[in-house]
């Protein structure tokens, strides 16, 4: 039996209004910190295998996001929900807590969400520190094996997303697109933050591969600069 602390998969989800939105459009991350464990995925499938992604998607639909988040100047989801809202129209910079004004809910219920690593990297788990409490032996094993879910692929195949922003300029590309034939790669002028703009064969999405949040703070580059420049070359 895998240790119990073992992160779980997180699998990509929609909201509610993703089908009949104007533009369908994905946010990937790095990883989900703190996504449960295995134990839970290994129960569900011992009782109704599709419990499990009907949890996850029940918690992003209920802008469960908000709630983590907690109004963090550089976190991923300010970014996410900043960037969506300017892409909307709205100029205003909207604080994104779990009081956020239902109009902007409403706004925001058409997006994707979704990460490179399926489950919570080694990285991630040092900072948390849960790394040292894990059988290492079994955290590889199981990281090992979930790669096969880590392919940008599996989204562009099941979402067909028009616009992907991926926020991890850190992470390895080459695997990231393994099975998919780029037709334009090229950097972005991205006024001193790090963009790159793909496409590929088959497929309608343009994906910008750029900067997390957490890095334009440690430069000290203020996050609605950078929301900015996203839409300017958007």
């Amino acid at each position: 039996m895998l240790d119990v602390n073992i992160p779980n998969v997180f699998l990509p989800h929609t909201m509610a209004n993703y089908e009949t939105a104007d533009r369908q459009i994905f946010y990937l991350g790095r990883d989900t910190n703190g996504w449960g464990n295995l134990s839970h995925l290994f129960q569900t499938y011992k009782d109704n295998l599709w419990e499990y992604p009907a949890d996850s998607s029940d918690c992003l639909r209920g802008f469960g996001f908000l709630d983590y988040n907690k109004n963090n100047p550089y976190g991923f989801w300010t970014l996410v929900c900043r960037l969506h809202l300017r892409l909307k129209g709205i100029e205003e910079t909207v604080p994104i807590s779990k009081n956020l004004d239902q109009k902007f809910k409403h706004l925001l219920s058409d997006f994707g969400w979704g990460n490179i690593h399926s489950i919570e990297t080694k990285k991630s788990l040092e900072k948390r520190d849960i790394w040292r409490q894990l059988d290492t032996q079994k955290y590889n094993f199981t990281k090992e094996r979930s790669k096969i879910l880590d392919k940008l692929k599996h989204i562009l195949e099941v979402f067909n997303p028009e616009l992907i922003f991926i926020f991890n300029w850190d992470a390895e590309e080459e695997p990231y697109l393994e099975g998919l034939q780029i037709i334009e790669s090229e950097g972005v002028d991205g006024s001193g933050f790090r963009i790159a703009k793909y496409r590929f064969e088959g497929y309608r999405t343009t994906l910008y591969w750029t900067d997390h949040p957490g890095s334009i703070k440690f430069k000290s580059r203020r996050l609605e600069n950078f929301i900015s420049v996203l839409i300017s070359r958007v």
